[in-house]
This record gives C-alpha cells, sequence and structure tokens, in this order.
C-alpha cells in the first residue's frame, strides 16, 4: 500500500530510503525522525548489482531488522531510466516482504526541500535540476514554501541560461539546486546553488525535516512507478 492521504507518524517509523536514479546507488535507514545509517555507492552504471548489497548493510549497521520496517521510501525521478526500474522494483521486493507502507519521491522536490534547510538559503525561488544524460537538464520550479511553480522541464543545456532569466523577475532571488557540475559556466557564474547530489540521505531528510514536507505537501507521495518525463522509448537528439 501507498501512504495514507491522511498524515503519517514520521517519527515513529523505520524507514528505509533507496535512490538510484543518478550517478550513484544508496540506502539510508531513518529511526526515531534520525538517520542512523547510509551507504553509498558511486557508480554512473551497475545499480543493480550494487543496491541490495546497500540495503543490507544499512540494515545491518542499524541495528535493526527487516522486519522492523514500517516505511520505504525510493528515489523515482527523474533521472536514468535503468536505474529508476531498478530502484522502484527493489522497493516493491521490499514492500512485499516487511508489508510496509511505500512511496516515491521526485529528486528534484528533494533537492529543493534540502536547499530550503540550508542556513544560507533565502530565496523567492528554488530551482532544482538534474541529469537527463541526453546533453540536458530535468528542472522543476518551487516557491519558498516547496509549493510547485512549474512542471517538470527538459531543457538542453544550452539553453538553460535563457530559460532560468524568465523566471528571474520583479526582484525576485532564485537559488538553484544540484550539482552544480552539470551547470553550463554561463549558468554556474550567475546564479547561487546549494550544490547537492541526489542520495537516498537527500530522500530521508524530507522526513527529518522539521518543516514536515510530506505532511503539508501529500501531493510529492508518489506511487512507486517511474517518474519520466519522456514516454520510455522516447530518445530525443
Amino acid at each position: 500500500m501507498n501512504f495514507p492521504a491522511e498524515s503519517h507518524n514520521f517519527a515513529s517509523s523505520v524507514c528505509l530510503c533507496i535512490e538510484a536514479s543518478a550517478d550513484s546507488a544508496s540506502a539510508c535507514i531513518v529511526k526515531d525522525n534520525i538517520s542512523i545509517s547510509e551507504a553509498i555507492s558511486p557508480a554512473r552504471h551497475g545499480h543493480s548489482e550494487t543496491l541490495i548489497g546497500l540495503i543490507e548493510q544499512v540494515i545491518s549497521d542499524s541495528g535493526c531488522s527487516a522486519d522492523q520496517i514500517d516505511m520505504i521510501i525510493a528515489g523515482c525521478g527523474p533521472g536514468s531510466f535503468t536505474g529508476l526500474r531498478v530502484c522502484l522494483a527493489t522497493a516493491h521486493g521490499y514492500q512485499l516482504a516487511t508489508n510496509a507502507q511505500a512511496a516515491g519521491i521526485s529528486a528534484l522536490v528533494a533537492l529543493a526541500a534540502s536547499c530550503l534547510e540550508g542556513d544560507d538559503s533565502h530565496a523567492d525561488r528554488i530551482i532544482s535540476f538534474c541529469d537527463s544524460r541526453r546533453n540536458s537538464l530535468f528542472i522543476q520550479v518551487f516557491d519558498s514554501d516547496l509549493t510547485a511553480l512549474s512542471q517538470i522541464e527538459d531543457i538542453r543545456s544550452d539553453d538553460v541560461a535563457d530559460w532560468l532569466a524568465n523566471w528571474q523577475t520583479d526582484g525576485l532571488s532564485v537559488m538553484l539546486a544540484g550539482d552544480a557540475g552539470l551547470l553550463p559556466q554561463a549558468v554556474s557564474q550567475t546564479y547561487p546553488c546549494c550544490h547537492l547530489h541526489t542520495t537516498a540521505r537527500l530522500l530521508a531528510a524530507m522526513l527529518i525535516s522539521d518543516a514536515g514536507y510530506l505532511d503539508s505537501h501529500p501531493e510529492y507521495r508518489l506511487p512507486l512507478t517511474p517518474l519520466y518525463v519522456h514516454p520510455a522509448f522516447v530518445t530525443q537528439k
């Protein structure tokens, strides 16, 4: 089952967070509202070979047993097509084994939330981005309350600077959230950026945050299905 629409007592749960949509596979256990164990394997490919081992490692390191897990949070994209399928299939398997509640979380939402939690982030607009692996970035815009102001868009790298300029209007400040190494030079020299990587710990921060983002924005609790910007069979040139 997925998280119910009503509030869930996240603080009293044992939650397994897993992520494999980007350039690493990772897992994390959150217990009593604290991230207590984490494992990560940095690699652009091969997540199917490492993810289950990472999960077993964090369960062991946490001192919990698999049957204590009552929530599963999985990164559902956007990102690597194969990585997403690996992550979500694994989440489904552990859900069946543990009878835990489960939900997917968008990487772009998690990036924006982590940026908002930063001490130096007071921007009016948080613009999250991640790699499409097609010479473009997946981008979404949020306000300072984590309300989405745009749909997810796939913007070619050469067009990112012009696209961002459309959001810097009426004196509103803009902060980017994502891997700064993905940004074109013209963008990195113009906009401040919360340098963040998409990992299980990033998803866990959604649970730990005092802001209670998953309660205030239940629309961000997604099914365990890939969040595709394009149909899986489409390749942009």
